[in-house]
């Protein structure tokens, strides 16, 4: 039996959208769902993140060219598989939304980036949105003109890139990946100690 509510729902129909049209991305959505990425939980409540969305598409497009450069340049395997599909990093995505977090600290990271990234990818999507989570975009931003795009993102001393969400509508239906039931266990009784 399969229980439903609104919630499983979104679950259930996020998708990664690799083809985004130019239509722009309302503010109100855009604010909700970084709204929904402050509300996440963190490591001992830390909270450690700063969260940049980036609705300037000319901004965006610069970072898919400075990416598609430097990964052309450390990786050609991987620049000759992108060319091969859609010739983007960020897959015309109207919007970016950038999340660092500090570089030295206590607790992880990488999990709450995480947690930050799902909250809003869900936040997304409930709202009619198609996203895609993206680290592609890391060559371009550590880059050379590093400094400068921090410095435009709003990424303060101390804290460091650490992934992207692109955010718009996409030209197809996405479809979600089918889960694989079989990766979950049930621990019911294990056993006397």
């Amino acid at each position: 039996m399969t229980i439903q509510n609104e919630t499983l729902d979104v679950l259930a129909r996020r998708a990664t959208c690799r083809a985004f049209t130019d239509k722009p991305v309302e503010k109100e959505k855009l604010e909700a769902i970084a709204l929904a990425g402050v509300q996440a939980p963190s490591s001992n409540n830390m909270q450690g993140w700063r969260i940049s969305v980036v609705s300037d598409k000319s901004y965006v497009d610069y970072l898919d060219e400075l990416s598609i450069t430097a990964i052309k340049t450390n990786n050609p395997r991987m620049y000759e598989r992108i060319m091969s599909r859609s010739g983007k990093t960020l897959y015309n995505a109207p919007v970016l939304i950038a999340i660092a977090t500090p570089r030295s600290v206590q607790y992880s990271v990488d999990m709450d980036s995480g947690i930050v990234c799902e909250n809003m990818v869900l936040a997304a999507t409930a709202l009619g949105l198609d996203t895609c989570i993206n680290r592609m975009v890391t060559a371009g931003i550590q880059g050379p003109h590093k400094q400068e795009i921090y410095d435009t993102l709003g990424i303060p001393e101390g804290f460091e890139f650490s992934i992207a969400i692109l955010v718009g509508y996409s030209e197809q239906p996405a479809t979600p990946h089918i889960a694989d039931e079989s990766k979950i266990v049930f621990i019911e009784d294990a056993g006397s100690r």
